[in-house]
């Protein structure tokens, strides 16, 4: 299970930052993984659960947007979303596409508590 690594890398730089930031606590992280980054959204809930206990983010919540893929034809140029599978086919030309997102696995905000 890679998402473990993956979320307490998350955790290590979102903490990080937090003491840079003055934060007594992290309070909410927000996520944003891409439908072809080969993450499992429930797989990264879960590890989440035990990565927090004991660091900043012990109360934090996680907040995971699902990002749909998106292909674009080298032909026509068009837009379209990915079928399954390894191959991109253009369903307008037929010509070889590119994934132009779907891939993504980045902490897009994160939210924090301070000593006042």
């Amino acid at each position: 299970m890679h998402e473990l690594s993956i979320i307490q890398g998350v955790l290590q730089d979102c903490c990080t930052r937090a003491r840079q930031e003055g934060a007594a606590a992290i309070t909410r992280i927000e996520l944003v993984v891409g439908e072809r980054s080969g993450v499992s959204v429930s797989s990264l809930e879960f590890a989440f659960e035990a990565a927090r206990l004991g660091s900043l983010a012990q109360e934090a919540s996680l907040v995971i947007e699902a990002r749909p893929a998106l292909a674009r034809c080298l032909e026509c140029q068009a837009p379209f979303a990915p079928q399954e599978g390894i191959f991109l086919e253009c369903p307008q030309c037929g010509g070889p596409g590119e994934l132009v997102a779907g891939r993504e696995l980045l902490v897009s905000s994160m939210e924090i508590e301070t000593n006042l």
